[in-house]
């Protein structure tokens, strides 16, 4: 981790962002929250589908992976993509020093954001005596990770084929899609990609399916049969076969292990 990044989490200790609340959204092709503002702050992560997001100065169209921030008192208008309707969770908190230069968007790559505001969710809608200090430890590891990614840089043509993956994670992906997104040539695309990652684009592409749907694992209650499309992998056999070849173990043993650890 660089100075940069050192300075930005001392700088959080001291200020101390509150969390306050947690939700989630459920698909609803028909959602739509009018233009509206809050006293505080938010941060929506996305887990699945789509929604569009209009602010003063900036339009988004989310999709899984990114994790968008609303500064408290500035206006923004949301509406889930019909064909495709957005799941998501919601964290509101206080943060009056908040840095003014942290983006709208931030790409939540590993899947970590999503997996801890999962965790935070069910911790603060469960309640007891620990809940709030266990969301507070939650929370304060999700907001590290989330300024560590609002401040890192990727090489240029890695960070725009990995947005382009996240964009596209659920459809077909070849080397020719990636290199035309590079603004290459497909054969210096995949030798420059290579150098710089010590990996080749497809192997890029296939990780990055691989922690979608391990992330879609994660925070769902999705069927693996619903989980391997969302993913690129076409059907729960293919899934099964490339995440024990990747993380050796099978998509089904990853929910048991989780299952088990919220029940005891």
């Amino acid at each position: 981790m660089d100075c940069f990044a050192l300075s930005r989490i001392a700088h959080m200790s001291e200020t101390r962002p509150r969390f306050s609340h947690a939700g989630r959204l459920k698909p609803n092709p028909s959602w739509h929250m009018a233009a509206h503002h809050h006293p505080f702050h938010e941060l929506i992560v996305i887990i699945r589908g789509e929604m569009r997001v209009e602010m003063p100065d900036k339009h988004v169209h989310a999709k899984p992976g990114d994790v968008l921030f609303y500064r408290s008192g500035v206006p923004h208008q949301e509406t889930a993509v019909q064909a495709n309707p957005v799941e998501s969770a919601f964290l509101s908190f206080a943060w009056p020093d908040a840095p003014k230069d942290i983006p709208v968007v931030v790409q939540d790559l590993r899947g970590r954001i999503r997996q801890m505001a999962t965790w935070l969710h069910e911790e603060f809608v469960a309640g007891g005596k620990q809940a709030a200090a266990t969301c507070a430890v939650f929370f304060e590891a999700l907001v590290t990770e989330w300024l560590r990614l609002a401040q890192h840089r990727e090489h240029p043509v890695v960070e725009t084929v990995r947005d382009y993956v996240l964009k596209h994670i659920a459809e077909p992906l070849t080397l020719d899609d990636l290199a035309i997104t590079a603004g290459m040539s497909k054969y210096h695309f995949a030798r420059t990609y290579k150098k710089i990652t010590g990996r080749t684009p497809l192997e890029e592409v296939r990780a990055m399916r691989v922690q979608h749907a391990r992330g879609l694992i994660l925070t769902t209650n999705l069927p693996m049969k619903a989980i391997a499309p969302l993913a690129g992998f076409g059907d729960e056999y293919r899934l099964s076969r490339v995440f024990r070849k990747v993380l050796g173990i099978r998509p089904g043993e990853i929910r048991a292990q989780t299952t088990r650890s919220r029940t005891t």
